[in-house]
C-alpha cells in the first residue's frame, strides 16, 4: 500500500465550532470490494467484542446497524449520539458526538477500518 493511500486514512479529530471534540475516520477507497472478505474473516465478530468491552467498562448503550454491501454503516451511542457511513464520500460522519461518546466511536470505527486492512483485494 503506497503511504500516501495510508496518510489518507488515518482518523483524526475535529472541534466544532461550538467547541466538541470528535472523531473523523475514512474508509480505504476500496472499501466495498473489501467488505465480503471482512465477514468472511469474522472481522464482524472482532469488532462486536470490542463494542461488548465499551459497553460493560463505560456503561454505555451501544447498537450497530450492518449492511451485507457497505459493512459497518452506523454506530448508534444512546438517544442523540452517532457515527453514519457516508458511503458516498466513504468515512463516518459524526452527530453530536463528544466526550466518551466521541472516544467510543473512535475506538469502533478504527477497529472496523482495521479488520477491513486486513483484507486482500488483489
Amino acid at each position: 500500500m503506497e503511504s500516501e493511500t495510508i496518510q489518507g486514512i488515518y482518523p483524526r479529530c475535529g472541534i466544532s465550532a461550538e467547541g466538541r471534540l470528535f472523531p473523523h475516520v475514512e474508509l480505504p477507497k476500496d472499501y466495498r470490494n473489501r467488505v465480503p472478505g471482512f465477514y468472511k474473516s469474522g472481522g464482524k465478530e472482532r469488532v462486536e467484542e470490542i463494542v461488548e468491552k465499551i459497553r460493560n467498562s463505560q456503561e454505555m448503550d451501544i447498537k450497530l446497524r450492518w449492511c451485507e454491501e457497505l459493512g459497518l454503516t452506523n454506530i448508534s451511542l444512546g438517544t442523540h449520539f452517532g457515527f453514519d457511513l457516508d458511503e458516498i464520500i466513504g468515512s463516518f460522519q459524526e452527530h453530536n458526538l463528544d466526550g466518551k461518546f466521541s472516544l467510543a466511536a473512535l475506538a469502533i470505527a478504527v477497529t472496523y477500518v482495521n479488520e477491513l486492512l486486513r483484507i486482500r483485494t488483489d
